[in-house]
């Protein structure tokens, strides 16, 4: 079946097809997902399509569930095409884009905190903070002239820049969201991609969640985010907060690329002000600062047969918090860097 819907939204198209299956409403690449999702009853069950749908949000209402076709990319970036030579540089205008900062950061990136990251063939670069420090690997935003500078060659090649806080926010009930790639979110620092912090019993679950400015996945109560990757991700994989969150069978690795304070909150997981959270069977390794990490007010916390490695930090850190059962992990080769803690 295909409805037509008018929608009638500033800069959008005014007309969608929308399509459903006996599984659910199919949204396409191209279409305005957050108008389709609104023009349903709340309960209904989205079909992601393959392919990428690129700057889009989605505000569920109670009971939505999303599960994506294979191949199916939520990006929050926009692409980069019309660059020009100057110089030694690489430079493209008309870049209006501008979040703001939160976050401490080290001293060898002091844009960390900027939450515009630009990607060349899916890997970040890193975010100077004057011109005349970049080189290969590099970038610099003039925010007053709305220009980027790179000097790696851009031609044939895929430059983007993240330009949409969130993939899927609000504070819906019982929502489910699956089999999905979640990437180049341009959330502050502590803002996820998937920001279920208002939110109370969300599913998240099968997911590839990278390479998002800030946070990858922020839970909220009654959350349960099962079998997920969160990698490489900008300031840190997962963050989260409230009664009965369940983190379970998830890969966390490779996250703070943007070289945010391990101290300050960055690296694997940090979760604050939790009752009953359960950290089970994850496999975190290679983050830039702490693995598992639960850090003020956190209240019968249990973690459990995870496998917590090669984190620059603390492996696992139980900060300013009690009643906990902490048994069979395997925690090895944590705390690269020196620490004034461990």
């Amino acid at each position: 079946a295909c409805v037509l819907l008018g929608l009638m939204l500033s800069g959008q198209p005014t007309h969608a097809a929308v399509h459903t299956t006996s599984g659910g409403v199919v949204l396409s690449p191209g279409d305005n997902l957050q108008a389709i999702v609104d023009s349903h009853p709340a309960g209904t069950h989205f079909i992601i399509g393959a392919g990428i749908h690129r700057m889009q949000s989605i505000r569920p209402r109670d009971g939505d569930s999303f599960t994506g076709e294979p191949g199916a990319v939520l990006n929050g970036s926009r692409l980069l095409t019309d660059w020009r030579r100057e110089g030694n540089y690489w430079v493209i205008d008309g870049q209006t884009q501008q979040g703001y900062t939160v976050g401490s950061c080290r001293d060898s990136n002091e844009r960390c905190n900027h939450s515009e990251d630009l990607y060349i063939d899916d890997e970040p670069l890193t975010h100077m903070r004057s011109l005349s420090l970049i080189g290969p690997g590099k970038w610099y935003f003039d925010y007053n002239n709305d220009r980027i500078y790179m000097v790696d060659d851009p031609r044939g090649r895929t430059v983007e820049t993240s330009i949409t806080f969130d993939a899927f926010y609000g504070s819906a009930y019982n929502v489910t969201i699956g089999h999905l790639t979640i990437e180049k979110y341009a959330g502050p620092g502590q803002r996820g991609a998937i920001r279920g912090k208002d939110s109370q019993n969300w599913i998240v679950h099968n997911n590839v969640v990278r390479l998002n400015s800030g946070v990858g996945i922020n839970a909220g109560p009654g959350m349960q985010v099962l079998n997920n990757r969160v990698i490489r991700n900008g300031q840190i994989g997962m963050t989260g907060g409230g009664k009965d969150l369940r983190i379970e069978g998830n890969e966390i690795a490779y996250n703070n690329y943007a070289n945010y304070r391990d101290g300050w909150e960055a690296g694997g997981t940090k979760f604050a002000h939790t009752d009953g959270i359960i950290l089970r069977n994850n496999y975190v390794h290679h983050n830039d600062g702490p693995g598992l990490w639960t850090d003020i007010n956190n209240i019968n916390t249990l973690i459990e047969n995870n496998i917590v490695a090669y984190n620059t930090g603390m492996g696992i850190f139980h900060e300013i918090s009690y009643s906990a059962v902490i048994r069979n992990n395997v925690s090895k080769f944590n705390s690269q860097n020196w620490s004034a803690w461990l």
